[in-house]
């Protein structure tokens, strides 16, 4: 049996394997910071959490491209 059994979409082993390649990226600490402060104001704001992990993974791309 699962923890959530609302979550058919495994929202929380997402949203922890994108902080996961987020913290693996090479992109540097200081980046890292302002994307988990970004995260982190996004919760505060309810956002659902398929939201916040495509946020993570576009800010992550975004980082590493430029």
């Amino acid at each position: 049996m699962t923890r959530n059994v609302d979550d058919i979409h495994c929202t929380d082993t997402g949203f922890l394997c994108a902080m996961e390649r987020l913290k693996n990226s090479g992109i540097g600490q200081e980046n890292i910071n302002i994307i988990e402060k970004f995260m982190i104001a996004c919760r505060r704001e309810e956002l659902a959490k398929n939201t916040i992990i495509w946020y993570i993974i576009v800010a992550n791309q975004t980082f590493i491209t430029y």
